[in-house]
């Protein structure tokens, strides 16, 4: 795992080697979300079951929704805003 600053060129490796690195000028960046905890769900699939079936008692069709909703903005809200954090650095 490395943190990095982009704009400050600060970089603090936690683990691992750099050298593969050296003369890169940019990192492609691939979001995974495996092994994702969601409060007290250690399965995101628990949790995204689990508020489905709620929404669904609520309003049929609306945890279908939100479940749609809550993958879909991972790409369309949640990864830009990290790169443009990232960006920002520190």
């Amino acid at each position: 795992m490395i943190s990095l600053s982009s704009i400050a060129q600060k970089i603090k490796l936690i683990e691992g080697d750099l050298a593969p690195l050296k003369g890169e000028t940019s990192i492609v960046v691939k979001f995974t979300y495996d092994h994702m905890r969601v409060g007290k769900f250690d399965k995101e699939e628990d949790y995204v079951a689990k508020k489905t079936a709620d929404y669904n008692k609520k309003e049929p069709g609306r945890g279908d929704n939100w479940a749609k909703s809550w993958a879909s903005d991972r790409e369309r809200m949640f990864e830009p805003k990290f790169i443009e954090l990232f960006r920002k650095g520190n």
